[in-house]
């Protein structure tokens, strides 16, 4: 009776946990849908090639059906219909749209993942313009340069296939060749047409393609948490350690107290432990409060030395410094230097953002700051610019950047200049000077993640030696202003043609040409035009292509002689 008791147990045992286990929600990792699961759609045969496809992007949520029988496999599908799949992807995070696309109404049921997408630079609008064009279909190159910016990998290859593999390369759009070349390695696009040796780059993409295209990344990758790929440096040689995502929250250390003179009988200095265990590296120290008329003299003790101190100045009001410490539990003293008072002295690690394509960070409170420290690779012009303020309840979120050379007490190069929702700053940077980036809250909700910005540094490329026989360069404007250099040396002398054939309508540039150390031509040209320039063989000549007016973008740059 009890053995039957039990087995009858058992068995209802296994029966609930078989129920409950069919009832739980998807797992985080994907499900990869082994046979002979199946799908509701009537228009989805177990004997085509994208069955399995949309069977696995049904069962884990990614894709619907345009009923709750048909998915419409050959049918087009739209930018809206393909970023959303991506936010799925991502686990449909919430954002709150702020109708940046004309054409994007923030009641559209596209809008969030439209909003998440343009955040992440996913995606961008049309032709540097404030159009999405959400209703219009999506084509196979459009596809590759949206999936490269979400799942792509800074060190995956994006050099062209094998020669001969396609026929139709030549009609990738010069914006997209990279793009393709990695989707073509990364398995995501593969042969269409006869033979399946074409791109077809142009095509729209089809609902079953682009699940396709999606459920193969993710596979090959053994994708299972959704995560967003870094952004790259604007324009700045990629290193592969970056970091994905980096929250600083740099906290301030506030020391306070009171200064009251020397002599005999005077009580000790105010003495403050200070414990920079595990985070060596920069810190800024900055007097907050002093009366005026008043300086303090400011020691920092290393534990191993107890005759000198490591750091001894003095600081008025205002007065900010700069210190390189090591991982060590430090004494700093406030001493008497010259008046009477009290004083409020704050202390912030700078982390290290030099080998970063972009930060991601928010205020923890009101008026907070976070400092960071950023040493250019090469000097030349470096754009610093910020993405991803929201607007909350209407209030623009604001902030403050500073940039300080920590060269002797520090100069700033950029000083307190205000942005919101979009915005930046450019400014002429030297290779290997550290440089101090301050970044302030100024207005708008500051707690937690809903006041988060994006920062990212841009520069221009070092000096592009056009080689013999070298005539053209693919090559972008990246931010307002930007500044290009070549340089050249002609094998032959006479006339030569310079030409940007591709470059982006409504776009101007002035190409300057110094020889010499003296300016040889100056002009400003838009696509189509030329400049014509008498050079001589043996004389090296640099090149100067600076963005003028109009939208930012790719050209190609021909530099030829004229027979």
């Amino acid at each position: 009776m009890i053995k039957r008791f039990a087995r009858k147990t058992i068995t209802i045992l296994i029966i609930v946990l078989m129920l409950s286990t069919m009832l739980m929600p998807v797992a985080s990792a994907w499900r990869n849908v082994p046979p002979p699961h199946n799908n509701p759609f009537e228009d989805v045969a177990t004997n085509r090639w994208y069955h399995d496809y949309v069977t696995w992007a049904w069962v884990n949520g990614i894709a619907h059906g345009n009923t709750t029988t048909t998915f419409r496999p050959n049918g087009n599908i739209s930018r809206a219909e393909f970023v959303a799949l991506l936010h799925r992807v991502s686990g449909s995070p919430h954002y709150s749209p702020t109708q940046r696309f004309s054409d994007v109404p923030s009641t559209a049921w596209f809008a969030t993942p439209i909003e998440w997408a343009a955040r992440h630079s996913v995606v961008v609008g049309i032709a540097n313009t404030t159009r999405f064009e959400p209703n219009r279909p999506i084509s196979r190159q459009e596809v590759a340069v949206a999936m490269h910016r979400f799942f792509g990998h800074i060190t995956d290859p994006t050099s062209p296939p094998p020669a001969g593999r396609f026929v139709d390369l030549h009609t990738v759009s010069i914006w997209a060749r990279e793009e393709i070349n990695w989707a073509f390695h990364a398995g995501v696009l593969q042969g269409a047409g006869a033979n399946g040796r074409q791109m077809q780059p142009r095509r729209s993409a089809t609902r079953a393609e682009a699940v396709a295209m999606i459920r193969r990344i993710i596979v090959s990758r053994d994708w299972e948490t959704p995560e967003l790929p870094p952004a790259p440096f604007l324009n700045v040689p990629r290193i592969p350690q970056n970091r994905l995502v980096i929250d600083s929250h740099a906290e301030v250390t506030e020391m306070t107290g009171t200064i009251i003179g020397g002599g005999a009988g005077v009580a000790e200095p105010p003495a403050f432990p200070f414990d920079a265990t595990g985070n060596d590296g920069l810190y800024r120290l900055r007097m907050v409060d002093l009366p005026v008329g008043v300086t303090a003299n400011v020691s920092i003790w290393h534990p191993a030395n107890s005759t000198n101190p490591a750091f001894r100045f003095d600081m008025a009001s205002g007065n900010v410094r700069y210190v390189l410490l090591s991982s060590n539990l430090y004494t700093i003293e406030v001493r008497h230097s010259f008046g009477v008072g009290e004083f409020r002295l704050a202390m912030y690690f700078c982390e290290d953002i030099s080998e970063r394509t972009h930060v991601t960070d928010f205020f923890s409170a009101p008026g907070r700051q976070n400092t960071y420290t950023f040493t250019p690779q090469h000097s030349g012009m470096h754009r610093f610019e910020f993405e991803s303020l929201p607007l909350i309840a209407g209030q623009t979120s604001r902030i403050n950047l500073e940039v300080i050379d920590t060269r002797g007490e520090g100069t700033p190069v950029i000083a307190a200049e205000t942005f919101h929702v979009l915005g930046g700053r450019t400014v002429e940077l030297t290779a290997g000077v550290r440089y101090t980036v301050i970044v302030s809250h100024v207005s708008g909700n500051a707690h937690g993640v809903a006041n988060s910005y994006r920062m990212r540094i841009g520069s221009q490329k070092p000096t592009a030696i056009i080689h013999r026989g070298a005539t053209l360069i693919n090559d972008t404007i990246e931010f307002t202003g930007q500044l290009n250099r070549y340089r050249f040396t002609p094998t032959v002398t006479g006339a030569f043609n310079i030409m940007l054939p591709t470059l982006t309508a409504g776009t101007q540039v002035t190409i300057s040409v110094y020889g010499h150390d003296n300016l040889v031509s100056s002009q400003t040209i838009r696509a189509g035009q030329r400049i014509t320039l008498p050079l001589q063989s043996g004389l090296e000549y640099e090149i100067h292509i600076r963005h003028s007016t109009g939208p930012l973008g790719a050209y190609t740059f021909i530099l030829a002689g004229v027979r």
